[in-house]
């Protein structure tokens, strides 16, 4: 969430963080985010719980040493996931893994912490807890419809516009292969002195050679989009991400390991891509990710997408007479994909509507020098519409592993 970040902390800077709302479109899995294929091979044995926006899915890593690795797969094996709601199929089955147990409430915990960091009020619409029970009660086919993912989302999008097309968006949306190889030289200084390593949770040979093997399949694969936009590098940004965590909370004196930290569950990490589950522990001793509402979800209210569409329509034009009556400015985080389309195109309607449109405001994050993964061209190209106050917040990848 490097680039989610930056973008706050540009627009908090830019307007002052009592002065402004950030509205994010999180919380995306419980459209059934994934095609039916995907998510039956995620229920098989040794297939990751972690998957990516262009349906790969991310293979569990092999690099820790035989002792965390044991302890990863004991955590693993009592891993219990709790039922939010009467599941009636495997659709409801695959959103109450990832929406209540495995992504969604790490992603929202994240999410929640970056803007208690800058001290911003957020809102967060497909949060809402009728909301979802409205989703949940979706007939199977109109939650999905056995093609596309995320159906209620496309369903709610022709509402709007009748004529609308099924237009994904960026499919891997930032450089993360490319910068792995640009810095590969400061990567494997990374690795020579790392923390991980010296500490024996990681297996330095293996993951050299993971490392390795990765530049010479980069170098392979480069010259085919196709091929290379199904090359991955979740296990190589694992790694590194721990490491600079690591080096983040270490005594600057001593260079000691923080003894807040729970090295166990960052072991589980590194191997299975998972943090935690709500009201487990955390990779901090003494702390728990934050849980869902106790009470069961409703599954049987017998809706239809245009009700689910109205209520979400209803909750935001709530919203935004809100932030008028309190003055406060509407900067929405947006990407090219259906889901952002979805609340940016409500959220105009909404401000027009009620003539706040000088203080919504929307903005794009990219990388510097990489401009095929620009959020904000792709949304030129297939949007097809001049879009409110927009800004594009630019990140330098040079400096990320000094």
């Amino acid at each position: 969430n490097i680039i989610f970040m930056e973008c706050v902390k540009k627009m908090v800077k830019q307007f002052g963080h009592k002065k402004v709302t950030m509205v994010a479109g999180v919380g995306d899995q419980i459209f059934f985010n994934a095609s039916k294929k995907q998510a039956k091979l995620q229920q098989k044995k040794n297939y990751s719980f972690v998957n990516a926006n262009e349906e790969t899915i991310f293979h569990n890593s092999l690099y820790l040493t035989p002792k965390f690795s044991k302890i990863s797969d004991q955590i693993f094996k009592k891993i219990k996931t709790k039922n939010f709601f009467v599941q009636k199929h495997f659709y409801h089955k695959y959103i109450n893994q990832m929406a209540y147990n495995y992504r969604g409430p790490k992603v929202i915990t994240e999410f929640i912490n970056i803007f208690k960091y800058f001290k911003v009020e957020h809102y967060m619409p497909f949060l809402d807890k009728k909301f979802q029970e409205l989703v949940l009660s979706l007939k199977k086919n109109e939650l999905h419809n056995g093609k596309t993912k995320k159906t209620f989302i496309n369903n709610s999008n022709k509402i709007i516009n009748p004529s609308h097309k099924v237009i994904p968006g960026l499919k891997i949306i930032t450089p993360q292969r490319e910068i792995l190889y640009e810095n590969r030289k400061k990567i494997l200084k990374v690795i020579n002195t790392s923390i991980l390593v010296k500490q024996k949770i990681i297996d330095k040979k293996k993951i050299l050679e993971n490392f390795n093997n990765y530049l010479v399949e980069f170098v392979k694969f480069k010259k085919n989009k196709k091929v290379l936009n199904k090359f991955n590098s979740y296990d190589i940004w694992k790694f590194l991400t721990s490491e600079i965590f690591l080096r983040a909370h270490a005594s600057k004196e001593k260079k000691i390991l923080n003894k807040k930290i729970n090295y166990r569950l960052l072991g589980f990490y590194l191997k299975y891509g998972l943090i935690s589950l709500p009201n487990s522990k955390t990779i901090y001793n003494k702390k728990k990710i934050l849980s869902w509402e106790k009470s069961k979800y409703k599954t049987n209210l017998n809706t239809s997408s245009k009700t689910c569409f109205e209520y979400l329509k209803k909750k935001i034009d709530n919203f935004v007479l809100k932030q008028k009556k309190d003055k406060l400015k509407i900067c929405l985080m947006l990407s090219s994909g259906r889901d952002s389309r979805l609340v940016y195109n409500l959220l105009e309607s909404s401000v027009k509507k009620y003539r706040y449109s000088k203080s919504f405001f929307s903005f794009t994050a990219e990388y510097d020098g990489f401009k095929d993964y620009s959020e904000y061209e792709e949304i030129k190209k297939t949007w097809k519409k001049k879009i409110f106050n927009h800004e594009v917040v630019k990140i330098e990848s040079n400096n990320i592993f000094d």
